[in-house]
């Protein structure tokens, strides 16, 4: 496989923190397996999600979030 090695240097030199926002996303496609596939091109990646379902009981279900600016009744 070729990659640039430029910018894998960069990467490997770089704050790690930074490295788990997207920086120019380009497209978006969803597999038949459920995987969703982002194209980074500023950061000359492809980055790949999983879906992962934790189930819920009710007891750990939290109050519904009201905004202050909504009108509420």
């Amino acid at each position: 496989m070729l990659t640039n090695a430029m910018p894998n240097r960069l990467r490997d030199m770089s704050n790690i923190e930074l490295q788990k926002f997207l920086r120019r996303p380009k497209s978006v496609t969803i597999s038949g397996d459920g995987r969703l596939f982002i194209a980074d091109n500023q950061s000359y990646r492809l980055q790949v999600y999983q879906k992962e379902v934790i189930h819920l009981t009710p007891e750990q279900y939290g109050p519904p979030v009201r905004s202050p600016t909504l009108n509420q009744e």
